[in-house]
This record gives structure tokens, sequence and C-alpha cells, in this order.
């Protein structure tokens, strides 16, 4: 199975693709949440033609509805309205503090863990997006 996973956030979103096979994810991108952002997703799709899509999903320590979680359940209902594919969604607890630390080791750029933001400016929405994939990979590995 082919999936297409999602880091979405206020100004942009991270996106990642799987393997033919569902084993693997891999970075793909940032498509900026704007007007454009439903027609660079037709384009993804045409080409990707994926099986299922994956959404991370902010964890709320309280339970309550955020301004975040709102716009990815909005995001997750657009996905199966426009496209009519399965919407899996995942816990993105974690994924792009840990994507910043990993691209920052990578790069060789200092990542300061007290304000939580690198030295120098640089997107991890995708690696997130890769993580949240990843997990999701993971946790559906018999399920193939």
């Amino acid at each position: 199975m082919k999936y297409i996973a999602f880091d979405v956030g206020s100004k942009r979103t991270g996106v990642a693709v799987s393997d033919e096979g569902g084993g693997f994810a891999f970075p793909r991108g940032i498509i900026p949440m704007d007007g454009e952002l439903f027609n660079a997703l037709f384009e993804l799709c045409r080409i990707e033609r994926p099986d299922a899509f994956v959404v991370g999903v902010p964890d709320t320590v309280t339970g309550q509805k955020n301004d975040n979680l709102r716009k990815v359940e909005k995001f997750v209902k657009d996905l199966e309205s426009h496209f009519g594919i399965p919407v899996h969604k995942v816990n993105e607890y974690g994924t792009s503090h840990h994507a910043k630390l990993e691209r920052n080791t990578l790069m060789g750029s200092r990542y300061d863990t007290a304000s939580h933001r690198s030295v120098q400016h640089d997107h991890t929405d995708d690696a997130a997006a890769a993580l949240i994939l990843q997990r999701f990979l993971a946790g559906n590995a018999g399920l193939k």
C-alpha cells in the first residue's frame, strides 16, 4: 500500500510518502496552507497515487480541543471529501521536535534545547511528516 502523510501547520504542511510496499517513509516537501493547497494535493496524488492518507494529530494533554486540533480535524474532513480514500490519524507528539534535532545533527547546525529553536532557520515539516508516517507504518506492520 502507498501512503501520503501530512504534518499540518498553521502556515505550511509537511508531506511524506511511503514506498509502494508501505514499509518506509520519505520526506516529500512542504505545501503552503493557502488557497492553492488542494490544487497542490491533487497534483501530488496524481503523481504518487496513494491508497490512503496519514495525518498527524496534536495530542492535547487536557483532552480539550484547541485551534491546532480543530485545524487538523477540518483538514481530515476535507481530505475525506475531496479524495474518497481512507484517512488514518496518528498522534504526532514529539515529531517536530525530534525532526529538528535529527536534521540539525545531520546538517551540523546548533539547536537550542532551552528555546526549542534552531540557530539557523530550516524547515522540518516534511521530516516530521515522515516520522508520523513511519510511526503509522511501524504500528501497522502486521496488518497489510
